[in-house]
């Protein structure tokens, strides 16, 4: 049963994402909403904010080369899963894989991915990525998924998330910050 409810948070995840129900900008705006907060008490819940970038967020590749994008998370506090929409050219970049991060497989917890491109919106990819069963969540840095594309067209592009979510071990959403959150391609 356990098992059942983890891979439906995962198709949950995945669905809700796709739907976009998730809050499309991601950043926690608790700071700068309650100015009351003491300076100490404000700096210490920014280094304990996850922050989610992609990785490399410059790279120049050739016609022809494959160019792989990793998300990555910082300062992650009993993270249990991520669901994501990543938009892409699709003139210029032509997806090949995705592929699981690390991160939640750290502790040895069994972990699931499921991924899409949209297939009314080809220049969108969707995924979501969890944990499974009665397990905590993970804590510190890691990679969530790993995106290969391959260089089509020449020019400049950019990688962005789009709709992003982050959930505890009890099924919560998690605020938090991006450190970038787009990635640019440069392909020559």
């Amino acid at each position: 049963m356990k098992r059942t409810m983890s891979v439906m948070m995962v198709v949950g995840l995945f669905v809700s994402i796709g739907c976009g129900k998730f809050n499309p900008t991601g950043p926690s705006e608790a700071v700068a909403a309650n100015v009351t907060k003491s300076a100490v008490a404000t700096e210490m819940e920014a280094a304990t904010t996850p922050v989610l970038s992609l990785s490399p967020s410059q790279v120049t590749v050739n016609v022809g080369d494959d160019v792989v994008v990793e998300a990555v998370v910082e300062n992650a506090v009993n993270l249990y899963g991520i669901a994501a929409t990543i938009q892409f050219e699709s003139s210029k970049l032509q997806f090949v894989r995705d592929e699981e991060g690390e991160f939640l497989k750290s502790t040895k917890n069994p972990t699931s991915m499921m991924s899409a491109i949209r297939l009314q919106e080809p220049n969108k990819w969707v995924a979501g990525v969890s944990s499974l069963g009665n397990v905590p969540g993970v804590n510190g840095i890691g990679t969530l998924f790993r995106i290969t594309f391959k260089a089509i067209g020449s020019g400049q592009v950019e990688l962005s998330f789009i709709e992003t979510g982050l959930r505890d071990a009890t099924n919560s959403d998690i605020k938090f910050d991006f450190g970038s959150r787009s990635a640019t391609i440069t392909i020559k």
